[in-house]
């Protein structure tokens, strides 16, 4: 019960960091910002978020048309490409 409720919490997160992506200016997020909203009162979230990231672009990986790039030192871009 406790693998299947943690499996289903990382599934929203991962669900409310793409809607976080998607109605960003320019789409794109930095540390700060994805800390603020999913992990406010912990000092060093780092872990979490690029786990969180790196399961992002797994589950978005056979849609080729979005692409989330590190831009080193800044944060993330959620890229959308059109096809055609």
């Amino acid at each position: 019960l406790h693998k299947e409720y943690r499996r289903q919490r990382q599934m929203c997160i991962e669900t409310d960091l793409l809607l976080l992506f998607i109605n960003a200016p320019e789409h794109f997020l930095t540390k700060e910002d994805i800390k603020n909203v999913f992990w406010p009162q912990e000092d060093k979230p780092d872990n979490k978020i690029h786990n969180h990231i790196s399961t992002l672009k797994s589950s978005i990986k056979n849609f080729p048309e979005y692409q989330i790039i590190t831009e080193p030192k800044k944060g993330y871009r959620l890229v959308i490409s059109s096809n055609g």
